[in-house]
């Protein structure tokens, strides 16, 4: 991966912001995330091997990986919100994984046992956690 970057200390006196912190460990994972595609596209890997690392990392807990789904699934749509690409193709993954973020939030709710949420987040895409 690539080297950590310095916070100069002339313009951050006090160290990094936790706007700061959340900005690097987005730097981390776009790293990670085109540094593991490169590698399967090289023929240096798979993205198995990457899915299995995660699954790793993450760890046993249902709840927390939905988490982390649902976070992902959220990056991806306001990536694919900005992408170049067909009128149609750009609107028509966008709703993909919005419906796939309705989905696992309703899914979260009924686990969780609220059914009016769970009704509430179908119903309206702006309710969904």
């Amino acid at each position: 991966m690539r080297a950590a970057p310095v916070f100069d200390p002339e313009h951050w006196p006090d160290g990094p912001t936790e706007a700061d912190r959340l900005r690097l460990l987005g730097i981390l994972i776009a790293t990670a995330e085109v540094d593991a595609v490169s590698a399967a596209a090289e023929g240096r890997g798979s993205l198995n091997e990457v899915v299995v690392g995660w699954r790793e990392q993450a760890g046993p807990d249902p709840a927390s990986v939905l988490e982390v789904v649902l976070s992902r699934l959220q990056i991806t749509s306001s990536q694919i919100a900005v992408m170049k690409q067909t009128e149609v193709g750009r609107v028509t993954a966008w709703t993909a994984v919005h419906v796939a973020i309705r989905v696992l939030s309703a899914l979260q709710d009924v686990q969780a046992g609220d059914h009016a949420k769970t009704m509430a987040t179908l119903e309206d895409p702006r309710r969904a956690s």
